[in-house]
Parts: structure tokens; C-alpha cells; sequence
């Protein structure tokens, strides 16, 4: 419950039409629920799924994620978890939403901290090299510009950057290794 407080608090300091709208967070029973804006789109992995976009449809909505992406980096918001199930785009108005903000952090407070290996989060595929902890440096805007390289990178090319069994494997046992577990 306390993650999706946090995950509220920070979508509701971003005042930007393309973030995802919270209105309230509620106790209901023995949960909390958080009421958001509705809005009619498709994630870009439904649309990734389907067919590549033709180029003239995706360069201006690549633009349009990346300025809107520059907006949240303004209210001093890293989101840590974009990939394209976290874009909405409603392709009657061309609009799009950044949503799920459940791994996102303020800057000041993720520059304080060096992650641990063993706790990886976000989607491996996506994540940049400095949100696994494998390298000495902090997370910073540029992370989130990493992730939306390798969504774009997704829709042109049949495979992600780091998919084979063999890189997935090694990852795995680098991520072992840093955890502090042995043989």
C-alpha cells in the first residue's frame, strides 16, 4: 500500500496532458484503490504486436513520448519503467499517456542511492545498464531516455538488443553473482 501512495503522490506532482491524470487514492476494504484519468488508447506494445507502425506515424509519436518524457524529467520525476506497455497512444487523436509510475522516484532522492543487484527492477529487456547496479552510476533522467531507445528499437527490429538465450543466461548469473550468493 505504501508503493501505491508513493506511486500517487508522484504522478499527482506531474501537471502535464501527456501523464496519466490521478484524481483520488481511497481506502476500500482492506486495499487502496487510486482513481485515474479514463482514457481510450492502446498500449504501444498492442501496437507493437500487431504491425510496425508505417515511419510517417511513428516519428511524430516518437517525438511526442520523448517531449513528453522531457516534461516529467522537469518536475524532477524519474519514471524507471518506460516500455511499451507503459505509452498509451489514442489513435483517434494521436494523444499519448505515460502511466504506471510505480517505479518512478524523484531525482534528489535516486541520486542519493546506489542500487543493489539482487533487486533489479523494471523489464530487463527495457531497463538501462545503471538500474541494474552492474555499473558505479547513479539514475538519472538519461536512464529513462535509455528505455525509450530500446521501445523504439523494439518497433523496427524483430528481436530486443539483449534477447538470446546465451546474453539472457550470463545476465542472470552476473545479477547472481552481485547478489552476494554463492555456489
Amino acid at each position: 500500500m505504501a508503493k501505491l501512495r508513493r506511486e500517487y503522490e508522484l504522478a499527482k506532482i506531474v501537471n502535464s496532458t501527456s501523464i496519466i491524470k490521478v484524481y483520488d487514492l481511497f481506502r476500500y476494504q482492506n486495499t487502496l484503490v487510486m482513481v485515474q484519468e479514463d482514457f481510450e488508447g492502446s498500449s504501444l506494445a498492442d501496437l507493437f504486436d500487431s504491425n510496425a507502425l508505417p515511419i510517417k506515424q511513428f516519428l511524430p509519436l516518437a517525438m511526442s513520448i520523448a517531449e513528453a518524457l522531457a516534461e516529467l524529467h522537469r518536475f524532477d520525476v524519474i519514471h524507471k519503467g518506460i516500455n511499451p506497455s507503459n505509452i498509451l497512444l489514442s489513435q483517434s487523436t494521436n494523444e499519448i499517456r505515460i502511466i504506471d509510475f510505480g517505479l518512478a522516484s524523484e531525482i534528489p532522492l535516486e541520486l542519493s542511492q546506489m542500487l543493489d543487484p539482487a533487486k533489479i527492477k523494471g523489464s530487463l529487456a527495457f531497463i538501462s545498464p545503471e538500474q541494474t547496479g552492474r555499473i558505479n552510476r547513479p539514475i538519472d533522467h538519461r536512464s529513462d531516455y535509455y528505455c525509450l531507445g530500446m521501445t523504439y528499437y523494439q518497433q523496427y527490429t524483430p528481436n530486443l538488443e539483449f534477447e538470446s538465450e546465451e546474453i539472457r543466461l550470463k545476465s542472470y548469473l552476473l545479477i547472481f553473482k552481485g547478489s552476494g550468493l554463492r555456489n
